[in-house]
């Protein structure tokens, strides 16, 4: 079952409303009418029991020779199948990441510290 329909982003202070283009399966797309930024979001069974939960941002643009390029962002979740880790306890390891994920440790990371 997709999302609803739009969803928001806000990027640089900027609302961004990405409406729901495409739903196959368990994924779904949404798109900015301009066609800039992209959310997919999906879900998907490996290795026979485990569950990947992925949501990718996608921003398009165009570089100084005129060719679509893009850089993504995106936040994976795989746990094992049978609710053998609970929703709780996923969601604080969530939080925690977030609060780690602060704009000092972002500038370290794209300085290609590791």
């Amino acid at each position: 079952m997709a999302l609803s329909d739009p969803q928001t982003i806000t990027i640089a202070t900027v609302a961004q409303t990405l409406n729901l283009i495409e739903t196959q399966g368990l994924s779904s797309t949404y798109r900015t009418s301009d066609g800039v930024w992209e959310l997919k979001i999906s879900h998907q069974t490996v290795l026979k029991n485990r569950t990947r939960r992925l949501v990718r941002l996608n921003k398009y643009f165009l570089d100084s020779l005129g060719a679509q390029q893009f850089f993504s962002f995106y936040v994976n979740i795989e746990e094992p199948s049978g609710n053998v880790a609970t929703d709780t306890a996923i969601k604080d390891g969530i939080a925690g990441f977030i609060t780690w994920f602060t704009s000092t440790i972002q500038d370290k990371i794209l300085g290609d510290q590791h």
